[in-house]
Order: C-alpha cells, then sequence, then structure tokens
C-alpha cells in the first residue's frame, strides 16, 4: 500500500475526529487507514490497539519515568480494568477504594441525569483504563477518554483493539495539560481521580474551559481535598515514606501536588472563569466531629472527596 493510499481519509468519521487537533500545530484531523492525518502539514499520527497516539515523542520522554512508576504502584496494589468497575467483588485487594468511588461516581451520575439528561459530548481526561468512560457511554453520552497511561491491564488499551469504538468511546493518548482538542467542543469535562497528578493543574483548568462549550460543566471527582495545608503535606509525607521504603524511590515532590486546599481550588476555579458549587461536602457541625475522629484515629484529618461542579462562566 503506497503512502497516498494509506493517508487516504476514511469516508466515515466518529463524532469525535471532527474536534481532534494536531499537537504540534493545532491544525485539523481526519481519519487515515491506520491513523489519522493533520490537514495543515500532512503529519501523521498513528492509531495502535484502537488509541490514537497525539502525545508528541518529547513529552513521552518526560513523562516515561512518572508513567512506569505510577503503572507498577498500580500493578502491586491490584488496580486493573474490570468490565464491572466501578464494582468489585467481596475480598478485591482495593474493595474499600471502589466502593467510595463507586459512591462518588453515583452522586455524578444522577446528577448528570437531573441537570443533563440528553445526550451529551463528554471528555474524561485522565481516564485510566476507561472504566467511567464506559459507564457513560453505556447511558448513551459520546464520550472520549484521554490518558498518558497506555498499560494493557490498567491503562487506555485495556479494552481492546476493538470494543472502545463500538461502544461510543475515543480513545485518545494526550497530556492532560495540552488536549488535543478543539475549543467548544465539549458539554462536560470530567477530572475522575485525576487533577491531583497535575504538575500545573491551572494549565488543566484552562484547557478544561477552552474546550468546554458556553455554560459547559467541569466536574471533579476523586482528588483529595482538605481544609488546611498541613494535613494534605502530612498525607504526602506518609506516602512518600511508604514508596521510599517498598521501592527505595519516590516521584519529584515538584512533580503534582498530591492534593487540594478548599480554599486554593475554589479560587483557582473562580479565577479560571468558572462558578463551583460544592456536593457532598459535609456541614460544618459534622465536619468538626469528624475532624476529632480522625485526629484521634490517624493524627491528622483525613481527605474530603466532594464532587466539585464548575461551570463555565461565558464572560
Amino acid at each position: 500500500m503506497d503512502l497516498e493510499t494509506q493517508l487516504q481519509p476514511l469516508q466515515t468519521q466518529s463524532h469525535w475526529v471532527a474536534s481532534l487537533c494536531c499537537p504540534e500545530c493545532t491544525g485539523p484531523l481526519s481519519e487515515s487507514r491506520g491513523g489519522l492525518v493533520c490537514g495543515r502539514d500532512q503529519a501523521f499520527f498513528a492509531t495502535l490497539s484502537g488509541v490514537h497516539r497525539l502525545l508528541g515523542h518529547e513529552r513521552q520522554a518526560q513523562l516515561a519515568a512518572a508513567t512506569a512508576f505510577y503503572c507498577r504502584v498500580r500493578a502491586d496494589e491490584g488496580f486493573q480494568h474490570s468490565a464491572e468497575l466501578p464494582r468489585v467483588p467481596r475480598g478485591h485487594a482495593q474493595a474499600r477504594i471502589w466502593k467510595q468511588r463507586a459512591r462518588h461516581f453515583g452522586r455524578f451520575m444522577d446528577w448528570l441525569a437531573r441537570e443533563r439528561p440528553k445526550s451529551q459530548s463528554i471528555v474524561d481526561v485522565g481516564a485510566g483504563c476507561g472504566w467511567a468512560a464506559q459507564r457513560l457511554a453505556e447511558r448513551g453520552h459520546r464520550v472520549a477518554a484521554l490518558d498518558i497511561n497506555l498499560d494493557p491491564h490498567d491503562g487506555l488499551t485495556a479494552l481492546g483493539e476493538d470494543p472502545g469504538r463500538e461502544l461510543g468511546i475515543e480513545r485518545i493518548e494526550a497530556d492532560m495539560e495540552f488536549l488535543p482538542l478543539s475549543a467548544a467542543c465539549a458539554d462536560v469535562v470530567l477530572l475522575n481521580g485525576a487533577l491531583h497528578y497535575a504538575r500545573c493543574p491551572q494549565n488543566v483548568v484552562a484547557e478544561a474551559r477552552r474546550i468546554l462549550k458556553p455554560s459547559g460543566f467541569l466536574i471533579i471527582l476523586d482528588s483529595p481535598i482538605y481544609r488546611r495545608s498541613a494535613d494534605g503535606e502530612s498525607m504526602v509525607k506518609k506516602k512518600r515514606r511508604e514508596f521510599l521504603g517498598r521501592y527505595g524511590y519516590a516521584p519529584c515532590r515538584d512533580a503534582a501536588a498530591g492534593y487540594f486546599t478548599l480554599t486554593e481550588l475554589t479560587r483557582l476555579l473562580g479565577r479560571s472563569g468558572f462558578d463551583v458549587r460544592l456536593v457532598g461536602w459535609p456541614s460544618r457541625l459534622r465536619e468538626m466531629g469528624r475532624d476529632v475522629i480522625e485526629i484521634f484515629r490517624h493524627g491528622r484529618r483525613t481527605a474530603r472527596f466532594p464532587m466539585i461542579a464548575a461551570r463555565r462562566r461565558s464572560a
């Protein structure tokens, strides 16, 4: 097959292909045999194992060590794709965490059914193995799942070669700080257990706002949030000691915050052009009672995991 034939656009395109952009020049992309081609400079980007590879080589090299360490830790902790996630069998190594995540994701799905009952264009940023994207696609939403993790057990390729497109999911290897999507293409951007991994959360939030339609929503789930930074720092230091003891290595402290304070996150979203609503944060009296119990049990206050629904302001 010659190059001209290989680059010939296919006759049918998914909902998301028209919104995909070249990671090098931001030009429009169209489907060709074996991948995507940039309409501006004819650069070709392969689609392998059902995933569009839109992460530049330089950025890929920068993230390689951190991604490999993350995948190793996740594997050691028993995280991997399952068709039933977030439901897991009794006795699962991470049953407690998945029960919590199922509750939080259920809160989001209830909100979505109430606030956005019609089919939505949803970008799942930091999608991991795509379990949330699957649940959303089953409800009839059009979903783009983005991540840098391609692990066959816990990353974007865990769905296999074809099921993503059959389910209505477009899978894209991409950095959450540089989304290869055109402006105003999404009704909802979902950051599910993802934002606290960002090197620069401001960039992630700015990119989310750019790709959202006017009055679209950024939804943040399962990122640890504290009232006091001292409690967050205590958590990060504990995890760092655990990593050093187990692996002899811990990620660079400057790579990601690992948590947010409620004040800094709401201010960041407000400055970035969002109106913020917290769903699931306890009342002040209940919070104070829980603080007392947590300090007694753990020596510090533990994280809260509310749903943050941030609506994009038009101006």
